[in-house]
């Protein structure tokens, strides 16, 4: 914009006519000023001469609305108006929208959860209610069903133009059955109840929605089923579109297919209001079917509506599947009922079940998006039904070309409907749709299972797991998957990680099957235990939510000895202490058969504890003896004898030798012996005397004396074997040749050498 003129010629007072005109008109282009005190005429000067105009003066504030000029913007006019003393403050005006938090004073609108519920498992119509037009014209919802209760205290003036398509001809809306036709009574209270009268209920119409009852029956039996033709049917959608309704609620349904019939409901949705459609309702059943084809919610015209409870799940007798297109509550819905003794209860109102009730609900939900916009489609609003949807339930939401919409779940379709999320979307006239936000992966794994839930230690765990999007049209993406062996079903530090695999969804593929292969290791303990799976682990997939990436699987390890197979492994020399930077002192380790049968064969190793390779040259390693034993085929209590010439470093080593055995001084690490296979099978029916830990403890030798006369001389210290004594925790001197036989417990070993006397703990398992 071109610089602000201010004229520096002062106007000692200037005659303003405040023209008269709507304030909102202009809301974008218009600005608050305030001025400094007493400089008023400063300000309305300064105005003029920037060709803006005062539109109305606050005269108890002392504030000017200005209405900006053509090519002027709010922030163009704030910017340069800071160069003047005279000016205060200058505020944008701006359009704010505000909730008038209507709750109703109708009596029993506090029974109505699917309305308003603390828990928010409801459609918020409360909240719909705050952002509707006031003045509008009220659209219409033809119910096809019996009669209706038109005199009924909370249906007063909601119930326009009853039209019976079996008489051709336009009624007082009269009961066919007055013994049994309460259901079309019912149905209509959830539409157009009469609200925020003080009476009775609410109902989601808000006054703004009416039904127009259109009885299509002939007869109806107490059991609910009823007499009618596809050219009756037919004469009812001709009414509707005649009459001007935008919605149709049907809440039956059966097998009868009629081509007819199934043609006109496509006339009426391309058709009708000119050329907009008619949006069609139709609930899916009570038959808790996955499978079945009912009509006329089957028609491919019509969505089918499912139910849903308080708890936000699909009702248990709800009908659900491809028949589902989206739910709404249906469970426990407090409504109108027919006058006198021949309705669901004595009273004027009753509590009812069914997707019956699902199904005006929705239709309401349509009609009140219409009387907001009438010059939406049909489509539209299932549109806009559908994207706003709650994905509730905890079920699993995919999208599905048959299904574009939103994405959608086999129990509730596109969800369940929200009236207060779609009205928020939904435009004025003349505006565009708002488009809801474009949706993003969400990474599910499901159908998680293994080739055995009782496997044995050591054998192999096949594990499979499926892991999706939901969104396959979207670009592909390679969420990676972790495996974890658990103790207690929960994601923890102290889990053994299994493996790590890759899928890769989206791009049009919307699931991977993946299976890897996972060898049960022989000295874990055994029972109960958890395979915990994790997608997108690493968190490298952007995701709109992360709930439903774990799955677990609960697995029995089982110890695959035979009944009465053990061997012991034992050090026969239970520690070592030394100084030396190395060792060639001869131990011995053994196997002791405590078992009942034979030990045939037997396989083992000598490693040291806490010795990752990884990352180390290929000739580190951390065992330092393995192999085969050769027992005799017979029981052996005095267990087979192995020698292990200890011959490795200790101390400062050269770059060859094991990283592992650098022992720091005054420092033990420790050996472990581990007994991997016995006759044949991995371990054997007790792993609690498979392993033997055998210490080696580095201290510090002496390197020096001081000879006679003062001077310090290096001396090579002597080395001796000691005299070995072993000791109860309480003293007892106990015999070393039968340390093999020792029960469990605590002992206390003396290494006796020339000059001092070494003592270590040995704990016997």
């Amino acid at each position: 914009m071109k610089k602000l003129l201010f004229s520096l010629i002062l106007v000692l007072s200037s005659v303003i006519n405040f023209a008269q005109q709507n304030l909102y008109e202009n809301v974008s282009k218009q600005v608050i000023v305030v001025p400094q005190e007493k400089m008023e005429d400063w300000v309305t000067s300064f105005i003029e001469a920037n060709n803006a105009k005062v539109i109305k003066y606050y005269d108890q504030l002392n504030w000017f609305l200005v209405e900006l000029p053509d090519g002027t913007t709010q922030d163009e006019f704030i910017k340069d108006s800071k160069e003047f003393n005279f000016i205060k403050q200058v505020y944008k005006d701006e359009v704010m929208e505000y909730s008038r938090d209507i709750i109703p004073n109708d009596t029993q609108f506090g029974s109505q959860w699917y309305l308003r519920q603390i828990s928010d498992r409801d459609i918020d119509a409360d909240l719909a209610w705050d952002s509707i037009p006031s003045n509008n014209t009220p659209t219409k919802v033809a119910v096809f069903d019996g009669g209706n209760d038109v005199s009924h205290e909370d249906l007063v003036g909601n119930i326009v133009t009853p039209f019976n398509a079996v008489t051709n001809s336009y009624s007082n809306g009269e009961l066919v059955d007055p013994l049994n036709d309460r259901h079309g009574t019912a149905c209509s209270g959830t539409i157009a109840a009469v609200t925020n009268n003080g009476v009775g209920i609410s109902s989601i119409g808000f006054n703004k929605v009416k039904v127009m009852p259109i009885n299509i029956m002939t007869y109806i039996l107490s059991g609910g089923s009823f007499g009618t033709s596809s050219s009756i049917q037919i004469n009812a959608i001709n009414a509707a579109i005649e009459q001007g309704c935008v919605a149709i609620s049907m809440s039956y349904g059966g097998g009868s297919y009629s081509q007819a019939l199934n043609d006109a409901f496509i006339l009426a949705k391309n058709q009708s209001r000119g050329g907009k459609g008619i949006f069609i309702c139709a609930s899916t059943g009570n038959g808790s079917s996955g499978t079945i084809t009912q009509y006329p919610a089957s028609y491919s015209a019509v969505y089918g509506i499912g139910a849903t409870t308080s708890s936000d799940l699909r009702a248990s007798f709800s009908n659900f599947g491809n028949i589902v297109d989206i739910s709404a509550p249906g469970a426990s819905i407090l409504t109108t009922d027919l006058t006198g003794t021949n309705g669901y209860n004595a009273g004027n109102y009753a509590t009812v079940s069914g997707t019956s009730f699902s199904c005006p609900i929705t239709a309401a939900a349509g009609a009140l998006i219409l009387y907001r916009n009438p010059s939406l489609t049909e489509t539209q609003v299932m549109n806009i039904l559908a994207s706003t949807a709650e994905k509730v339930g905890n079920y699993v939401y995919t999208f599905n070309a048959t299904y574009p919409l939103s994405t959608r779940s086999n129990e509730l379709g596109y969800g369940r409907i929200n009236i207060y999320e779609a009205l928020k979307i939904t435009p004025l006239v003349g505006n565009p749709i708002i488009t809801p936000p474009t949706p993003e992966h969400n990474v599910v794994v499901f159908n998680c299972s293994v080739n055995n839930t009782a496997p044995l230690l050591g054998s192999n765990l096949i594990i499979t797991t499926n892991q999706k999007t939901t969104a396959p049209s979207l670009s592909q993406i390679a969420p990676k998957l972790q495996y974890r062996l658990s103790n207690d079903n929960l994601w923890s530090s102290d889990d053994i990680v299994i493996g790590i695999d890759t899928s890769f969804v989206g791009g049009g593929v919307e699931t991977n099957t993946e299976t890897i292969t996972y060898q049960i290791p022989t000295n874990i303990s055994t029972g109960g235990k958890y395979v915990l799976i994790r997608g997108n682990f690493d968190g490298a997939v952007s995701e709109s939510t992360n709930i439903d990436n774990t799955c677990s699987v609960y697995i029995v390890v089982n110890n695959p000895g035979s009944t009465g197979t053990d061997l012991q492994a034992i050090w026969v020399n239970p520690s070592l202490i030394t100084c030396n930077n190395t060792t060639g002192s001869a131990t011995r380790f053994r196997f002791r058969n405590t078992g009942s049968v034979p030990i045939v064969s037997y396989t083992y190793r000598v490693v040291w504890e806490d010795c990752p390779q990884v990352g180390w040259p290929s000739y580190y390693s951390c065992t330092v003896s393995s192999g085969p034993g050769f027992p005799d085929n017979v029981i052996n209590p005095n267990g087979f004898s192995t020698t292990f010439q200890f011959n490795t470093c200790i101390g400062s080593c050269g770059l060859s030798a094991n990283p592992f055995t650098l022992i720091p001084l005054n420092t033990t690490k420790n050996l472990r012996l581990e007994i991997l296979t016995v006759n044949g099978q991995p371990g054997d029916s007790f792993l609690g005397n498979n392993v033997a830990i055998f210490p080696v403890t580095r201290v510090s030798c002496p390197t020096s004396n001081t000879n006679i006369n003062g001077e310090e001389n290096e001396i090579e210290t002597p080395q001796y074997d000691p005299i070995i004594k072993i000791y109860t925790i309480t003293g007892s001197l106990l015999d070393i040749n039968n340390i093999d036989y020792l029960s469990q417990g605590i002992y206390i070993i003396h290494y006796v050498y020339p000059d001092h006397v070494d003592k270590v703990k040995f704990i016997k398992y």
